[in-house]
């Protein structure tokens, strides 16, 4: 193969295209979940759900989810959603069903962060 500038641009346009791919995948975030755990926090977001405890067992419903992350960020519980105060606190009221329910809370930050978590809860009213 002949060594000419237009064989020099290939290699070096090839080149640039690598580096910017490679820079793009490694600069990606990633947010691993962990539906186990009431607490998930990665570089950017909190989320720690404080009421109520994964495992509970509860005789009332509606329940209020209570919870702490990042200050004014949305949040969503199940179908309920609300915004974190300036101190990063949240609260909801969320209606169960009688036995075991999964309460999911969603919560994005105003750089568009997100994160998620949940908590098992079982209601027994009898």
């Amino acid at each position: 193969m002949k060594i000419n500038s237009k064989n020099v641009l290939i290699v070096l346009a090839v080149v640039v295209f690598l580096g910017f791919a490679y820079f793009a995948v490694s600069s990606k975030k990633s947010t691993i979940g962990n539906s186990n755990n009431s607490e998930i926090k990665n570089n950017e977001i909190s989320l720690e759900i404080t009421a109520p405890k994964d495992g509970e067992i509860l005789t009332k419903s509606p329940v209020s989810v209570t919870g702490t992350t990042v200050k004014s960020a949305e949040v969503f519980v199940n179908d309920a959603e609300t915004k974190a105060d300036e101190s990063g606190n949240f609260k909801v009221s969320v209606s169960l069903d009688e036995g075991e329910n999964e309460i999911f809370v969603t919560v994005n930050d105003q750089d568009g962060n997100n994160t998620e978590s949940s908590v098992k809860v079982n209601l027994n009213t009898e």
